[in-house]
């Protein structure tokens, strides 16, 4: 039987644990950032290099069966960083993203019970911006869990 949570909850849960794992990374240095940003409760200018933490619409993958859903949740990890050299700026962007998604894939469940895997979906990066010299480096990855929400 599937453990009883409802979507809200697997949402926020997914959300923190991940900000967990990469603040924790960062906290040992075994990630280069300085700020660690779940984007949906920040205010404020963090610290740069930064990773920041979004989610995007979820979806339900399969059709209600009684009381459980398969849901799918993309996540996508933002680097920003700023550097004079557009070259090396970019490219330590990519390098900061690329690190962040090593860092939540180590365990693909995230160690929560209902989430069943964290798929790769996408990586892509902003053109250098070189008058104001920021960088940006971006992945996403899909969350797939199973809420059950008995009535």
């Amino acid at each position: 039987m599937p453990t009883e949570i409802k979507l809200d909850d697997a949402i926020d849960g997914i959300l923190t644990k991940i900000t967990e794992l990469l603040d924790f990374a960062r906290s040992s240095h075994t990630l280069e950032v300085r700020s660690v940003v779940r984007g949906d409760a920040h205010r404020g200018t963090p610290d740069t290099p930064a990773v920041w933490v979004f989610c995007e619409t979820a979806t339900v993958e399969t059709p209600r069966q009684a009381h459980a859903e398969r849901w799918r949740l993309p996540i996508t990890l933002v680097v920003v960083l700023k550097h004079d050299d557009p070259v090396i700026g970019q490219r330590k962007a990519q390098q900061l993203a690329a690190q962040a998604r090593h860092v939540i894939n180590r365990d693909r469940t995230l160690g929560l019970i209902y989430v069943h895997d964290l798929q790769p979906a996408r990586f892509y990066f902003t053109p250098p911006r070189a008058p104001i010299g920021l960088h940006a480096a971006a992945c996403t990855c899909e969350a797939v869990f199973t809420v059950f929400e008995p009535v």
